[in-house]
């Protein structure tokens, strides 16, 4: 039998649209306005730039690619090999992971069953 040594995603794949979710309510604008590649200011003056909506969709999903493996398969981590102008995605994987909610740290993210339903549990705090 051989070892699976990764799988390719897209963005059409249901169990990368429950974590999507999952990092798109957790995430704020101020995050990725604080967060932005290094070559913003260059891709801004040369008007290589898409909307701010789709850049925020799309990094919202690039986070969740990397946050995928660590929840679904309650992987320690992940490699990210990733560009200097990237290096902000993995930061903001971690934002997620440890963001506190109305008050509470998430602790753990998992999967609740194979249909891929996510719970979250909050640490209590006293």
């Amino acid at each position: 039998m051989t070892k699976k040594n990764g799988e390719i995603r897209t963005h059409n794949y249901h169990d990368h649209s429950r974590v999507f979710a999952l990092v798109s309510s957790v995430l704020t604008t101020k995050d990725l306005l604080e967060n932005r590649e290094v070559t913003y200011k260059t891709y801004k003056r040369l008007r290589l730039l898409g909307n701010d909506f789709s850049r925020m969709v799309s990094r919202a999903f690039t986070i969740s690619d990397i946050l995928l493996p660590i929840i679904r398969d309650k992987k320690r981590g992940v490699i990210v090999p990733v560009g200097l102008e990237e290096h902000h995605h993995p930061f903001l994987a971690r934002t997620v992971r440890t963001r506190r909610v109305h008050g509470v740290q998430l602790i753990s993210i998992h999967w609740l069953n194979k249909e891929g339903v996510l719970k979250l549990k909050k640490k209590v705090e006293l």
